[in-house]
């Protein structure tokens, strides 16, 4: 299928579809909408897989978010059943998420912010493996906990420690260790270090409601620029308030295309080409 539009990470699996799918991915068909949906747990990765293996513009990444759940655990056995759907072109949602550390601690949800960091790290380097030892990309989450919150004076202390974590697995693996930056909002200096690692950066709605981010947009080259709604989260600010949508792609190209000064055309077919690149070598 040629696509019009590739959303590179969307949750199409996820309950807040259940009852309109059916319609929904009709309409996605018939727009030429390619969408990879997002596992962030055993449970949701085997929902994403079933969904994927069923329409063909659908294709899926399967993986442990590292604190949707804190107590989900990286069960390989089961994984490995899950990736040898044909449909599979990824691990993850996987990485790092400190934004909610000192709040788990008040109520009582983590004893110790250190000991939960630690988790965060074994999880997320067992999926870093899984993905080298089935030649798949990863597909990354980071947020960084408030500034306030803990010891964090740059502001982006989860992608510091997950660019660590990725230049060490680098030095093993070498070009086998590859992936995408999903919903990135870390600034110049990570961007550059991840581009540095050939990585890649699929940017969603949050930029047409914040312009925090567009001095990074504007440093990224186009060839490592990706397009992702996180559907059916963050809906760009025409639709803000709605379920998300891959259809609400094209709002995100204008926008992209507006803060890097070159025509929604040329972003589009870019970026169509790197999610071919990154996540779809193989079909």
């Amino acid at each position: 299928m040629d696509y019009t539009y590739f959303d590179a990470h969307a949750h199409i699996h996820d309950k807040k579809y259940d009852e309109d799918r059916d319609s929904f991915l009709k309409s996605l068909a018939e727009k030429k909408i390619g969408v990879i949906t997002v596992g962030t747990d055993l449970c949701e990765s085997k929902k994403a897989v079933e969904l994927s293996e069923k329409y063909p513009f659908v294709f899926v990444t399967i993986g442990v978010h590292p604190a949707d759940d804190i107590s989900a655990t990286f069960d390989e056995v089961e994984f490995e059943k899950l990736v040898q759907s044909p449909k599979c072109v990824g691990v993850g949602e996987c990485g790092l998420d400190y934004f909610f550390l000192k709040e788990q601690k008040r109520k009582g949800e983590i004893e110790n912010i250190d000991r939960e960091i630690d988790r965060q790290r074994d999880l997320f380097c067992q999926q870093i493996e899984f993905a080298v030892k089935h030649d798949l990309p990863l597909m990354i989450h980071g947020r960084p906990s408030k500034k306030d919150d803990i010891d964090n004076p740059t502001g982006m202390d989860a992608y510091e420690d997950i660019v660590f974590l990725l230049k060490k697995y680098k030095e093993k693996y070498g070009e086998k260790l590859r992936g995408n930056m999903h919903f990135f909002v870390g600034n110049k200096k990570i961007a550059e270090e991840c581009l540095a690692l050939g990585f890649t950066f699929s940017l969603g709605g949050v930029l047409t409601i914040t312009d925090d981010y567009h001095e990074m947009v504007r440093s990224l080259p186009l060839s490592s620029i990706l397009t992702e709604t996180d559907s059916p989260y963050v809906a760009p600010k025409p639709v803000r308030g709605r379920r998300n949508s891959p259809e609400y792609l094209s709002f995100i190209v204008e926008k992209i295309a507006e803060i890097k000064g070159v025509s929604l055309e040329e972003v589009r077919t870019v970026s169509l080409d790197n999610c071919a690149r990154v996540f779809l070598q193989k079909h």
